[in-house]
């Protein structure tokens, strides 16, 4: 079985890559985010974010990925544990260490630039529009995936189209 996720920013394309890829390839199954359904609903005004919130989401990412593992020959995960943790330090200024026993090796990682993408407000969990922010929020995704020694690929582009094409090229 084959695991690939797809990581970056917010207003990268992760969602709709995963979905094209999971299209393109016989015998794959897509992954949704964890925390779009965790936190559908609530009121972050009344309800902030805490620490074992981003356990949570880890814990359960984790779960549907242990879940759509048993189901395909390839796994297309619409981000991974890893931004959690980094979600976690950017909303709340730390991790709980427990995350990490979540974070899988896979055999394909996707980093989403963030770089000259149109942000797109639309949509759930929509927090970090200012573009130094999200720059800031990648340059951590990547040194956690130097850090841990995970290889990945690096893919940039304006548009969607650009984007595809890249990924083309790779398989």
């Amino acid at each position: 079985m084959i695991r690939c996720c797809l990581i970056g920013g917010e207003s990268t394309y992760k969602t709709t890559i995963a979905k094209y890829l999971t299209e393109q390839f016989k015998n794959s199954t897509y992954v949704a985010e964890y925390a779009i359904d965790y936190f559908s609903g609530r009121d972050l005004q009344q309800s902030p974010f805490c620490s074992i919130d981003f356990v949570n989401v880890a814990k359960g990412q984790y779960e549907l990925e242990e879940l759509g593992s048993k189901q395909t020959k390839i796994l297309f995960c619409d981000t991974n544990p890893l931004c959690t943790l980094i979600w976690s330090k950017t909303l709340i200024g730390s991790y709980d260490k427990e995350i990490d026993k979540y974070i899988l090796k896979y055999d394909i990682c996707l980093l989403l630039d963030c770089q000259d993408v149109v942000w797109d407000g639309e949509g759930e969990l929509r927090l970090i529009e200012d573009p130094e922010n999200r720059k800031q929020f990648q340059n951590q995704l990547i040194e956690q995936l130097e850090s841990r020694s995970i290889p990945y690929h690096h893919i940039k582009g304006k548009d969607l189209s650009t984007r595809q094409d890249q990924l083309k090229k790779l398989y």
